[in-house]
């Protein structure tokens, strides 16, 4: 997506949207399924189903919307809840998966503190390196960023969950 390409007309999620995408990057194509549940509390049921069969999990937010955020991160609490016990870096690594806050609508004010933001991040262990972080945040504008721009979130989420996996034989 390139600026120009831009539109202002919003269509809101309304129920359950579905997108499947292919992306074709450094000679290697990736397939992307996407399920929008719009974090609709009629949807939970849905979401926890989704959720727990994925391997990238996706938590969004409108960083110009501080309600936005606070539904965003009740869905991730909830998930955590549901599916790691709050043990979320055990868990992902369990099941080989990756979470994904983005905070969209970067080019607007943020009206989401930082600060909160980082406090949603934090995951045990708390000395995690970056290569072997399983939940990451990115900052998104879908009218100044490019197309290749947006895809990085699930490219490195890809790049995440296709490490081999190493068990411990103790």
């Amino acid at each position: 997506m390139k600026r120009e390409n831009f539109t202002d007309f919003y269509i809101p999620t309304i129920g359950l949207d579905t997108c499947s995408c292919r992306y074709r990057y450094q000679n290697k194509l990736f397939h992307f399924n996407t399920w929008d549940t719009s974090g609709q509390e009629r949807f939970k049921f849905v979401n926890s189903t989704l959720h727990s069969k994925a391997k990238i999990n996706c938590f969004c937010f409108s960083l110009n919307d501080y309600s936005s955020f606070e539904r965003c991160k009740e869905n991730y609490n909830d998930w955590k809840k549901r599916n790691a016990n709050y043990k979320v870096m055990e868990y992902l690594e369990n099941h080989n998966g990756c979470v994904l806050i983005l905070g969209l609508k970067s080019d607007l004010e943020q009206k989401v503190p930082s600060q909160e933001i980082k406090e949603l991040l934090l995951v045990e262990p708390a000395n995690c390196r970056l290569y072997s972080n399983r939940v990451q945040y990115f900052a998104l504008s879908s009218k100044n960023d490019t197309f290749e721009d947006l895809m990085i979130p699930f490219l490195y989420a890809r790049s995440i969950t296709e490490q081999p996996q190493f068990f411990n034989n103790y």
